[in-house]
C-alpha cells in the first residue's frame, strides 16, 4: 500500500507528460495495470491481399519489423513524415491494383496528405533496415521504385 501511496503523490506532483508516464510505467511494471497500445490498420485490398498501415512510429516499427516478411512490399511517401504501409504477398506477385490501393493509404496517412500527387517509395522490405541511433520506425532502404498517387481514404474491406 505505501508503493501505490508514493505513486499517488507522484502523481499530485508531476510536472510534466514524461512524469506522468513514468507513474504509469510502474504501475505496469508491477502488474497494477496493463498498457494498451495503438494498433496498425489492417484490411484487405480488393485483390485480397492484407495491407498493414503503422500511423505512428511505434506502429511503423511494429509493421516493419515485426510483422512484415523479407519479401512483402514496404511502402512510404518520399520524403515527408507518415505511414508505413505493408503488404503481406505471400511471396507472390503485388497486383497493380493493390500496389495502387497501398501507396494511395501511404499518401493518405502522411503530412503529404493535402497534395493532388504524391510520390511514394515502395521496395521488399528486406531493403528497409533501422537507422542505428535513430527514434522508433526511422529508416533507410535500397532498391526502390516510385509511384504517384493521389491520397485517398480506406474504402476496402478490414478483415475479420
Amino acid at each position: 500500500m505505501r508503493y501505490l501511496d508514493q505513486l499517488e503523490t507522484d502523481l499530485d506532483l508531476p510536472a510534466n507528460w514524461p512524469e506522468i508516464r513514468d507513474v504509469e510505467a510502474c504501475l505496469a511494471e508491477a502488474g497494477y495495470i496493463k498498457v494498451e497500445h495503438s494498433k496498425p490498420l489492417a484490411m484487405n485490398s480488393q485483390d485480397g491481399l492484407l495491407i498493414l498501415v503503422g500511423k505512428n512510429s511505434r506502429q511503423n516499427e511494429e509493421v516493419t519489423f515485426w510483422r512484415a516478411a523479407p519479401h512483402d512490399l514496404w511502402l512510404h511517401v518520399r520524403g515527408a513524415p507518415g505511414a508505413r504501409v505493408i503488404v503481406k504477398t505471400g511471396g507472390q506477385e503485388v497486383p497493380e491494383a493493390t500496389l495502387q490501393q497501398a501507396a494511395q493509404l501511404a499518401a493518405y496517412y502522411s503530412r503529404a496528405r493535402g497534395s493532388a500527387r504524391v510520390a511514394v517509395d515502395y521496395t521488399e522490405r528486406r531493403y528497409v533496415r533501422p537507422i542505428k541511433g535513430a527514434g522508433p520506425g526511422l529508416v533507410t532502404y535500397t532498391q526502390e521504385k516510385t509511384i504517384r498517387v493521389t491520397p485517398q481514404e480506406p474504402t476496402f474491406s478490414i478483415p475479420p
